[in-house]
């Protein structure tokens, strides 16, 4: 289905407009074409060989009843079309290896792109990005491309129809440009039904996927039927709007199909006629009509293609605007492994596509081994701040320096080795249990079991029905909110990372899993690991050093624990141990 980009893609961020790496794979893709057009070149060279063979047949084989004639003549033909079926095939074998090539080209960066707009919180369907790079594969594998290739030639042939008598090649000419001006008047009435089409599909879709997350409550609290009917009146009006750009793509096929048939008609009559008077053989009237078909031809799969044409061009300017500012160049330099001490300095910033900073002059730091809390009420910015240490989001001011070295300056794929990431809403990827744990890398079987045992899960795992290798679902549907985040806490522990930042690791934890996580904590803080911990019970903030308060998004209180505690807490004893909690903020009760 073709049509336009969405308006939160229409615009694009600073950075050149196809990213580069669509420039690239284009310019990669260059030698194939070439190669491409070169066949196209002789293969309709070649096809001339049918509308030569028949005159050649009617004009000297029936008048001379020369058999040897004839036999030279069919094998001569035989042996050019059977060229022609070759190039044809080798050409089209070619595309399809060309378009592979320019979609493996550009595949990872297009996932890259798509995975860092939804941490960016825009708009775009990843669904739809990666329907547009199979969109642009498409077109570039198929019937359309060689259509354009071959469209060139068609003058040739109508200018050979006139070398067969003027008046056929008028009439050529004159139906030739009536059914090409059919598609492109035709195009501009069809496409405002595709666009709109698009645009409910794509609502309709986001609408689907955004309901199905929720299943749960929809089912519980009976909207599942009101949440059916809003898609349905979506998905509706998508078929609708298709229907009639359908009725409207559908009359203008006719009315090509038609023109050519009465064109065919035509020739014939003048032909015929021409025949009668003397004025032209009967070899070249028939010549004249496989002439004619052949100069129809392109223009035919062009009209009949046009739907995806113009789904590819779209497609293309849908990747430019994802791609647009999207690649970032990694640093050549590879640093050494960090050892977890961390830095920053006057931190600003909020979500992504926000004017002004939510965050202000964010200031800490930390060493290897020590423990930062940070508390403070919701919405006082805590998870902000923890995804801009993560990386996930771009601050609008500050630095934030790992080892020294501010974070941009290493390498995601290095340094994400190094850093263990809880994050509040639990993600985790369809596959097994090892899988997950492994960070979807060839697993170190001792190292998956190791930080099973660290976050407490290695027995839960091995009751899993098939322990290790228990598929988890997608997104991790078939465990637990609990199990969930046990998996996630084994991922963020994997390989011991010197860098552990955990958003709420007890949210959704019972007794066992509380203790499980404060063993976790404590050994990964005996090891030398920095360890930030956003939480509002107390468990992981008992191992903590340092506390920092945020309010509104600033720094309302930074100091040892013990210090900031008796101003914002009060004590409680556990089980005959002093642990520390603090008392929710009035507007949190």
């Amino acid at each position: 289905m073709a049509g336009e980009p969405p308006d939160d893609l229409a615009s694009v961020t600073d950075g050149p407009r196809d990213g580069g790496i669509l420039r690239t794979a284009n310019r990669e893709a260059r030698g194939d074409f070439a190669v491409v057009a070169a066949f196209s070149f002789a293969a309709n060279l070649l096809v001339l060989a049918l509308p030569l063979y028949m005159l050649q047949v009617y004009d000297r084989v029936l008048t001379s009843r020369s058999g040897d004639t004839l036999l030279m003549l069919t094998l001569l033909a035989v042996g050019l079309l059977i060229g022609f079926g070759v190039l044809d095939g080798l050409r089209q074998s070619i595309l399809s290896r060309m378009a592979a090539r320019w979609e493996s080209r550009v595949d990872a960066t297009v996932f890259d792109a798509a995975v860092a707009r939804r941490l960016q919180g825009q708009a775009a369907s990843e669904a739809e990005i990666f329907a547009s790079l199979h969109s642009v594969r498409s077109f570039c594998a198929g019937p359309g491309i060689l259509a354009l290739l071959d469209i060139p030639w068609s003058p040739l042939f109508i200018g050979l129809i006139f070398l067969l008598h003027p008046a056929l090649g008028a009439v050529a000419l004159l139906g030739t440009i009536a059914v090409i001006g059919v598609g492109a008047l035709g195009e501009p009435l069809i496409r405002p039904s595709l666009k709109q089409s698009y645009r409910y599909a794509v609502q309709s879709s986001r609408f689907a996927q955004s309901a199905l997350r929720a299943g749960e409550s929809l089912y519980a609290m009976g909207m599942a039927a009101r949440a059916g009917a809003i898609w349905r009146k979506l998905l509706h009006r998508s078929i609708d709007e298709q229907l009639k750009g359908s009725d409207k793509s559908s009359a203008l096929n006719a009315t090509a199909k038609t023109v050519r048939l009465l064109l065919q008609v035509a020739i014939l009559c003048i032909g015929a006629a021409l025949v009668i008077g003397d004025e032209m053989s009967a070899g070249a009237m028939i010549a004249a009509v496989i002439l004619m078909a052949r100069a129809m031809a392109p223009a035919e799969q062009l009209f009949s293609s046009w739907n995806g044409i113009a789904a590819a061009r779209d497609g293309y300017l849908r990747l430019k605007a994802v791609l647009a500012g999207a690649e970032q160049t990694e640093p050549e330099l590879r640093l050494p492994a960090p050892q977890g001490a961390i830095e920053v300095a006057g931190l600003s910033g909020g979500a992504p596509g926000a004017a002004d900073p939510f965050l202000h002059d964010i200031s800490f730091t930390l060493k290897p081994g020590e423990m930062l809390g940070v508390i403070g009420p919701s919405g006082s910015g805590k998870t902000m701040l923890m995804r801009m240490l993560a990386g996930i989001w771009t601050p609008m001011a500050g630095t934030i320096r790992i080892d020294h070295a501010e974070l941009a300056h290493w390498r995601r794929d290095e340094l994400g080795k190094y850093v263990g990431y809880l994050p509040q809403d639990i993600q985790l990827i369809g596959g097994t249990v090892l899988s997950n744990i492994a960070r979807l890398e060839s697993p170190d079987h001792d190292a998956v079991i190791e930080a099973a045992k660290l976050a407490g899960v290695h027995e839960m795992i091995l009751a899993l029905p098939k322990g290790y290798d228990t598929p988890i679902g997608e997104g991790g549907s078939r465990l637990s909110a609990g199990q969930r985040q046990r998996l996630a806490l084994a991922r963020a522990l994997y390989g011991a990372p010197k860098l552990l930042l955990l958003d709420e690791p007890n949210a959704f934890l019972d007794a066992e899993g509380e203790m499980a996580l404060r063993k976790a904590i404590d050994s990964m803080k005996a090891a030398g690991s920095t360890i930030i911990a956003i939480s509002h019970r107390p468990g992981p903030l008992a191992a903590a050093d340092r506390l920092l308060v945020l309010r509104s998004g600033r720094i309302d209180q930074l100091d040892a624990r013990d210090a900031v505690l008796p101003r914002v807490t009060r004590p409680v004893i556990e089980n005959d141990k002093r642990v520390v909690a603090y008392r929710k903020d009035a507007d949190e009760r």
